[in-house]
Parts: C-alpha cells; sequence; structure tokens
C-alpha cells in the first residue's frame, strides 16, 4: 500500500513523458556472479532490484525494458545494442560495489564525455538512493563504463551500496532497503525531467564505420552515435557532417554523395539527408522492397502488405540486418548469440556468440565482433568470419583480443573491411584468413 501512495504522490508531483522508454540493466548474471559478499551474489541483488524498478515504472506510465529478466548472461555490447534499438529515451544500469570490506556506501556514474541530461539524471539519483538506502554518500561521479559510454541515450550506473561491508550487506539483503532503491531510481528519473536543449560533448572515441557504395570513404560516429564525419580515404580528409545527438546511429549512405540520417527525441523521430557539400534536406526517410525491423523483441518483415515474423519466442531479438541479396536477415539476441533467418522459407540458422554482424556483398558470409568482457568493460574482441548457411565454417580474422576490434563493416567490393578498436577506425584487407595490411586512420579534422 505505501508503494501504492508513493507512485500516486509522484504522479501528482511530476510531469510523466507519455509512454517514455526506460531500459533498466540489471548488472552481471549467469555466470557472472558479480561481487560477492556475505552470502549474498551481486547479480541477484541487481536483478531483484532492476525487477522492482520496472514494476514501478510500468505502474508510473512508462514503458520499461529489461536487459535480463532472470539468471541469464548477458554481453555488455548486447546490452548496449538492445537499449539503442528499441529507442530508449533513459538507460539505468544497477549495480552493487565491492572493495576492501571497510568501504561503504552509494555512487553514480555517468560518461565522462556524456550528455547534460546523463549529468542532470546521475545528480538528482544519488541523494535519493543515499537517503532511500541510509548509506554514506560517496558522490556523483563519471568513468568510461561500457554501457553508459555506448548508449545513445541518456544514461547512468548506479552503484547501490558494498556487498563485501557488513553493515551495506545487511541492507542490500533487506527487500525493505531493496524496494526503497527502486522506489528512489523512480524518483531521480521523474526529477531529471526532459531532453530539452540537449548538450552532447563530442569524444575523440571514433566508432562504426559504413563504406560508401563506392568505397572510396568511410561515414564514422563517436561513442553514443553522436555526431557524423565524412573520412576520404583518399588523402585521408575528414570532414564534420553534423553534431547532433544520436545523428550516427542507424545512419545510411543513399548514393555516394548522400547521407541519410535520423534524429530522435522523446516528442519525434525526424530523418534528414545531406550531401558532402553539407546541402541538408529533410526528408520522410526511404521507402524499402523489403523492410525488416524489430518489434517488442521480435523480428518482423515487410514486404508490400505482406507482415511476416522471422524469430522464434526462446529470445529478445534486436537489430536486424538485411542480406545484400534480400535473401536473409542476420540479428542479435540478448542470451543466445546471431541468427540467420531466410525470407522465402521457414529455415533459421543460430550462428552462436557474437554483435554488430555485416554482411559480405555476395551473401555468403557475415562479420562480426565476439568479445569477452567482466560486466563493466570489454577485455577483449576478435572480428570472426562466419558462414551464413553453415556456422561451423568460421575464421578469426584478428586473432588478437587484447586489440578490442568491434563494430566491423565489409566493403561493397569485398575486398576491404573497416572497424573500430579502442575509439580508433582501422582499415585493412579482407583476407581468407586474417585481416591484412591493417591502417589507423588518422581522426585529424
Amino acid at each position: 500500500m505505501r508503494s501504492v501512495f508513493f507512485i500516486l504522490f509522484l504522479l501528482v508531483l511530476f510531469p510523466l513523458y507519455s509512454q517514455s522508454i526506460i531500459c533498466v540493466d540489471a548488472g552481471h548474471g549467469g555466470s557472472d556472479p558479480g561481487a560477492v559478499g556475505h552470502g549474498l551474489q551481486e547479480k541477484n541483488i541487481n536483478l531483484d532490484v532492476a525487477n522492482r524498478f520496472y514494476n514501478l515504472l510500468k505502474n508510473a506510465g512508462y514503458k520499461p525494458y529489461l536487459t535480463r529478466s532472470n539468471d541469464s548472461s548477458v554481453s555488455l555490447s548486447s546490452r548496449t545494442n538492445y537499449a539503442n534499438s528499441i529507442g530508449a529515451n533513459r538507460f539505468i544500469s544497477i549495480h552493487c560495489n565491492a572493495a576492501n570490506q571497510s568501504a561503504h556506501g552509494t555512487e553514480t556514474f555517468c560518461y565522462t564525455g556524456g550528455s547534460s541530461t546523463s549529468f542532470r539524471m546521475r545528480d538528482k539519483t544519488n541523494p535519493l538512493v543515499v537517503q532511500a538506502m541510509n548509506t554514506y554518500n560517496r558522490g556523483c561521479k563519471t568513468a568510461d563504463f561500457y554501457v553508459v559510454k555506448y548508449t545513445n541515450m541518456p544514461a547512468i550506473l548506479c552503484e547501490l551500496a558494498f556487498i563485501d561491508n557488513a553493515s551495506d550487506a545487511a541492507k542490500l539483503g533487506d527487500a525493505y532497503y531493496r524496494q526503497r532503491a527502486a522506489e528512489a531510481l523512480l524518483n531521480g528519473l521523474q526529477q531529471t525531467g526532459r531532453e530539452e536543449q540537449e548538450r552532447t560533448e563530442l569524444s575523440n572515441t571514433y566508432i562504426a564505420p559504413l563504406w560508401s557504395p563506392d568505397s572510396s570513404s568511410l561515414l564514422v560516429t563517436t561513442s553514443g552515435y553522436h555526431g557524423l564525419y565524412l573520412v576520404s580515404l583518399d588523402g585521408m580528409q575528414v570532414q564534420e557532417i553534423t553534431q547532433e545527438s544520436k545523428a550516427g546511429y542507424n545512419a545510411n549512405w543513399i548514393s555516394a554523395q548522400e547521407i541519410e540520417y535520423k534524429v530522435q527525441t522523446e516528442r519525434e523521430t525526424q530523418y534528414f539527408s545531406i550531401t558532402k557539400d553539407l546541402v541538408k534536406t529533410h526528408t520522410e526517410g526511404r521507402k524499402k522492397e523489403i523492410h525488416v525491423f524489430a518489434q517488442e523483441g521480435s523480428i518482423w518483415m515487410l514486404q508490400g502488405s505482406e507482415k511476416k515474423c522471422l524469430s522464434d519466442s526462446n529470445d529478445v531479438y534486436f537489430n536486424p540486418v538485411l542480406s545484400p541479396d534480400m535473401s536473409m536477415v542476420v540479428y542479435e539476441s540478448l542470451t543466445s548469440g546471431l541468427y540467420v533467418s531466410f525470407v522465402a522459407e521457414d529455415k533459421k540458422i543460430a550462428l552462436g556468440q557474437g554483435n554488430h554482424p555485416s554482411w559480405t556483398p555476395d551473401s555468403t558470409h557475415i562479420v562480426c565482433d565476439i568479445s569477452q568482457d567482466n560486466g563493466q568493460e570489454i577485455l577483449g574482441s576478435d572480428l570472426w568470419l562466419i558462414s551464413a548457411n553453415d556456422p561451423s565454417s568460421r575464421t578469426n580474422l584478428t586473432q588478437s583480443k587484447s586489440f578490442c576490434a568491434q563494430r566491423p563493416c565489409v566493403s561493397p567490393d569485398g575486398k576491404k573491411i573497416a572497424f573500430d578498436a579502442k575509439g580508433k577506425i582501422y582499415v585493412a584487407d579482407l583476407g581468407k584468413t586474417l585481416i591484412q595490411h591493417c591502417t589507423e586512420i588518422p581522426m585529424k579534422k
């Protein structure tokens, strides 16, 4: 009953966003217990608070989504890709801390180069969680944690308390305090307000290269998919296209001279085309012969008036990519890796773990990254070439996990591959067994 009155109080005091999408991330899970102490495992505490927060959000009129709803393993790449794919307006990651048994208290992080709303949400949320948990206030901080750096919406990571400290652990193990923590997270979200006149500091972390149709240029964005840059490979010239927030997410080439991108706010989504000469035009978005999309965790194909579901209900699926010959769709999942579904037949192939799939131009293979993480940061990542019809036929193209290669893109002529690694852009020859002649692209504007 107390929770009902708490929600009613917030409804009166703070204006709600109409059906805003909130992605709730319970840190760790599955084979990764996170921090442990005093008979508790972090993954279980995180999940319990996340589920409580999810229910509060739903009752308050939001559209909440969970990166995991049970004790399953979800990679950092899958968490961020999923949040980006559903168009989340906010991302809140829930964790517990651990150190030396004497450290204690609550602290909340946002990305060092995060948006103004990220900082505001962090600053509103942390003292409320401190008050709710009756813990020591360790302050509002910044960090380069993967989930707050590579999501394209305002994002925070809250360390509720120290699981290896006796006093903090007693509260983490108490359902009363876990409920209060969930209520504080909702309160902080409510007090943050809308994304009005969003300010984002463009970082020097460059990601997600995309080849032009003539293989002469790359379209590049920054962490959080903010801004767009054009790299001419003939002379290595870098041109700023736009500084708009989220413009780099799902940007596409219309032709070798023109780019289409979208700008999404809480109120609307606008589409723009822009030429290399920076002539910008408002558009309605391109119509496609075959449109593939994710909806409520399933993958769908729309061709004319025919709408067909290509996935099953065994996982949560997102980020579909149509093959160049339009016969297959590759897509990601939260827990079970990549899949290929066939457009014209009821056939699906599991490819195994992987993220950020890119087709080869002949539609026979997929290049993806397979990463390892510790629940907060990527520890290593390789690029793999996998047959779309035979997942046992696979080749590790980089064979250097510490290189941390991610987000590959195969050139339209099939001869080269571009990718990012630790904030830098690289281009290499795409060999049958290894990438060759790997070159860093100097991103000097």
